[in-house]
């Protein structure tokens, strides 16, 4: 760049002395720039195309990751289903389990029951009965007769009732044995199909899991491959970037190559404006020379002029030479004929008036001679004297134009070194030069007009004192002084001829040489521009040519990579329409699932009802044994009251069980009958509180189980959303604080505490162990009061 612009520069000092490069050049250069146009103009056609095809294919690429997004929540969803289900079934084998436990644990609390009822009571339980016995037996002392009286009462309607009662309960209890038994044989059959159906649960949550890790790994590899579609996006981007600062480039090297064009038509018409100057010069100098020419041949006819005035006064200087010759001959005859006269005094009258009358024509034509000659001479000296200076001043001014044509010259040398070496600020300057030379030459021939003039003037003054000398001939003096004038004047202008035609002829050799010198400048700078024109063509053209072939590339690279791109898209829909088909496939798996739930639900429901058809069967049963135990004991205590001695010698620990349900019935101041009933009542509340800390328990693991799966996702629980989880948490949080400050804790809740506050090992050991001394002592104390 630095060259093409030093070049231009270089060439541009020398165009002022051509006359033109000519028009084809420069139509040339204009189709160029009109081309040059035209292609950027497609290149920017081109660049809004790919810049459009770039948004397409963003678009295409946000769909894409939209449908990826949906996908992969799809799979969370999906995942999620299948840990909630899986929760559920857990839920559901816990639930099972427990319900076995506490049909165990109940049966096992009804063996005892029966075993205590039936062996007695321990140590410590028979002392208190002893002393309560002892108690009962004031009581009964003091109360005997009122008994007595009572049970004779209602002893007869007592029996009645209790055989109507006893009829009745062995004919509902034998009823819903056989309902019980049915209820089993029903519950075993379900409990078989529920193990089925369990196990298909598990074949089919392993062909979810399998499934499951196969959209995995299909959603890894579309990961990647959303990753690779990014960094190929980054790609894109880049070489957008690369391309636009391509374009920027290009047209950075357009404007620059349009501002060197512009400088260089600049520099062109400056040139052509200092070729036009320097021509205008030319013509001026040549205008000033012709002009000196000119002054030179008026000074030259002048001069001739002023030769043959010379000659002319020449002549007449030999004319009043002889006619002063004659003057002296006569002068001397006269003299001669005057001393005759004087040495003849002698003669006649004739001859004496004759001598006088010719003396007194001497003595006039003396005074006058002298008394005009003094005033002529007079006169005549001071327009000589005149004459002279005008002649000097004339001398003066010729030497004055030789020095001016000697300092043309001087500056046409000048001018023509400039020219050589091209330097712009020279040839303006040799402009200013010459114009400033053209300005003196032109006041020089305006000052040689006037001398002209002036001597027209002084040549009419000659002719004046040529008639003047011819009339007075006699002026000896003045035509001698004259005569020495002119042959002064008549040498300096010789030498004055002498030298205006030597600066003729050096005039003539200086325009030579300058024509020669201006002719090598013309072609010195019409090479230079032609090969600056050609240089610029060439930069111009390779311009052309790499942006071409660069937007070509371009092109090329961006239809291979739009294939590429149509070719991945197809591949990606190919992709998302089997990711549709697993997740279509996946949502009628959901719907499997949701069914097996339903039945699930109903089965547990039917399982409850069997269950608490079972226990208020049991209650039943109970209450039908204790209504034989009060009819054994009626019976007892009527034999008792026929032989009281014989049957407490038989039988003390059955005498202390009657007491004992005596004395409990005592208390509650009601029948046995209504006394069983209040204990069938409370251990229905009993089952109903254990059927809802079952649920509470069954939700509180499911809830554990969810925390438990979140906190071993990790990232998954950020899919779902770090606010709802916490709020979901602190939720869940709450309502075992809850659940626990009531009073309604269980190992379960404690388990869950341990979890979510994250004790260590010995910690929930320590928690686990305290909590199962308090529920053994709490059963321990329930069973205790339910023995009343």
């Amino acid at each position: 760049m630095e060259q093409s612009s030093f070049e231009p520069t270089e060439t541009g000092s020398q165009v002022g002395s051509e006359p033109g490069p000519g028009p084809g050049p420069q139509l040339s250069m204009e189709d160029r720039l009109k081309a040059a146009h035209s292609t950027c103009k497609a290149l920017t056609a081109k660049i809004d195309q790919l810049m459009q095809l770039n948004q397409q294919l963003q678009q295409n690429i946000e769909e894409h990751k939209k449908e990826k997004d949906a996908t992969a929540k799809t799979v969370a969803m999906l995942e999620f289903n299948n840990e909630h289900n899986k929760s559920k079934v857990q839920n559901m084998e816990l639930s099972r389990l427990d319900l076995n436990k506490k049909i165990d644990a109940l049966v096992k609390e009804k063996e005892r029951l029966t075993r205590q009822l039936r062996e007695g009571s321990s140590s410590g339980l028979y002392e208190e009965i002893t002393k309560e016995k002892e108690e009962v037996e004031q009581r009964l002392t003091q109360e005997k007769d009122e008994l007595e009286r009572k049970l004779t009462r209602d002893r007869n309607a007592l029996e009645d009732r209790l055989i109507q009662e006893k009829e009745q309960r062995e004919e509902r209890y034998q009823k819903e044995t056989a309902a019980l038994q049915e209820k089993l044989d029903s519950l075993v059959e379900v409990r078989l199909g529920y193990e089925k159906q369990i196990e298909q649960i598990e074949a089919n949550n392993t062909e979810m899991h399998s499934k499951i890790g196969a959209v995995q790994l299909e959603r890894d590899t579309a990961w990647t491959e959303n990753r690779e579609l990014l960094a190929q996006k980054s790609e894109m981007g880049k070489r957008l970037e690369e391309l636009t600062r391509a374009k920027e480039a290009v047209e950075q090297q357009i404007v620059a190559q349009r501002g060197v064009i512009t400088t260089l038509e600049e520099k062109l018409n400056t040139k052509e404006g200092e070729n036009q100057g320097m021509t205008e010069a030319t013509n001026t100098l040549q205008n000033n020379i012709l002009n000196l020419q000119k002054q030179v041949e008026g000074l030259n006819e002048t001069c001739s002029k002023l030769a043959r005035d010379l000659e002319a006064e020449s002549k007449l200087r030999l004319d009043t030479q002889s006619q002063l010759a004659q003057l002296r001959q006569a002068q001397r005859h006269m003299e001669d004929n005057q001393k005759q006269q004087q040495n003849h005094d002698i003669g006649t009258t004739s001859n004496d008036d004759e001598g006088e009358r010719h003396k007194q024509v001497m003595e006039k034509m003396q005074g006058t001679g002298t008394t005009t000659s003094s005033d002529e001479v007079e006169r005549q000296s001071r327009d000589l004297v005149a004459s002279l200076a005008a002649l000097s001043e004339v001398r003066l001014k010729c030497e004055n134009l030789q020095a001016q044509v000697v300092q043309l010259e001087k500056d046409k040398r000048t001018l023509v070194e400039r020219l050589a070496t091209g330097s712009p600020s020279d040839t303006s300057g040799s402009v200013v030069g010459i114009e400033h030379a053209s300005e003196a030459t032109l006041t020089n021939s305006q000052q040689r007009n006037t001398d002209y003039d002036s001597a027209v003037t002084l040549r009419e003054s000659l002719t004046e004192k040529q008639e003047e000398l011819s009339q007075a001939k006699q002026m000896l003096l003045d035509v001698q002084e004259r005569l020495r004038v002119a042959e002064v004047v008549s040498g300096e202008v010789e030498e004055q001829r002498a030298r205006v035609q030597a600066a003729e002829a050096k005039l003539a050799d200086a325009e030579k040489k300058y024509q020669i010198r201006v002719m090598e400048v013309e072609a010195e700078a019409e090479r230079r521009i032609a090969d600056t024109q050609q240089l610029c063509h060439q930069t111009i053209s390779s311009a052309f040519d790499k942006q071409d072939t660069e937007t070509s590339e371009l092109v090329r690279q961006q239809q291979q990579f739009l294939k590429e791109a149509q070719t991945r898209a197809k591949e990606k829909a190919s992709q998302l329409e089997s990711v549709v088909t697993d997740y279509e496939t996946k949502l009628k798996y959901e719907d499997q699932l949701a069914a097996l739930r339903r039945q699930h639900e109903v089965q547990v429901k039917e399982v409850e009802a069997a269950w608490q058809a079972r226990a208020e069967k049991m209650a039943r049963q109970r209450e039908a044994h204790k209504q034989e135990e009060m009819d054994g004991l009626t019976q007892e205590w009527n034999k008792e009251r026929r032989s009281p001695e014989e049957e407490s010698s038989e039988n003390p620990q059955e005498l202390e069980r009657l007491t004992q349900v005596a004395a409990a019935a005592f208390r509650s101041g009601t029948e046995s009958v209504e006394l069983l009933k209040k204990q069938v009542a409370s251990q229905r509340r009993e089952l109903e509180e254990v059927k809802l800390n079952h649920t509470k328990e069954i939700g509180e693991l499911k809830a554990l189980l969810e925390l438990k799966r979140r906190t071993r996702s990790g990232g998954g629980g950020v899919r779902l959303g770090v606010a709802l989880e916490e709020a979901a948490e602190f939720e869940y949080l709450k309502n075992i604080l809850y659940q626990y400050m009531l009073g309604k804790e269980t190992q379960t809740l404690s388990k869950v505490l341990c979890a979510v506050v994250k004790f260590d090992g010995q910690q929930q050991r320590e928690i686990l162990d305290h909590e199962e001394q308090r529920h053994s002592l709490v059963s321990s104390w329930s069973n205790g009061l339910g023995l009343y």
